[in-house]
């Protein structure tokens, strides 16, 4: 594997609210993927859609994951396996 193989992903940025170290600032969310012979691996996908809490409390302005593979030349297609980190709502989605 080469650092050209890891491709990183933009999938939305967020505000940070009030009660966050980063206050008013904003984040991007990433996820990557990953080029493998036998297709590519997902890390991460993003902030998923319907949860009032998390939209009005981080703002997020999302990109579909489809879209983000596609602005990297990518095929979704050919994803065959996606792994999520960890279960935090921006990177789960």
């Amino acid at each position: 594997m080469t650092p050209d193989d890891v491709v990183p992903l933009h999938l939305a940025d967020v505000t940070y609210p009030g009660s966050h170290p980063l206050a008013g600032k904003d984040g991007p969310v990433l996820a990557f993927a990953i080029r493998h012979p036998k297709g590519l691996v997902l890390v991460d996908t993003g902030i998923g859609e319907g949860n009032a809490w998390i939209d009005e409390n981080y703002r997020p302005r999302r990109r579909e994951v489809r879209e983000a593979l596609g602005a990297a030349a990518l095929d979704a297609g050919a994803v065959r396996l996606i792994v999520n980190t960890h279960l935090h709502f921006d990177h789960c989605g």
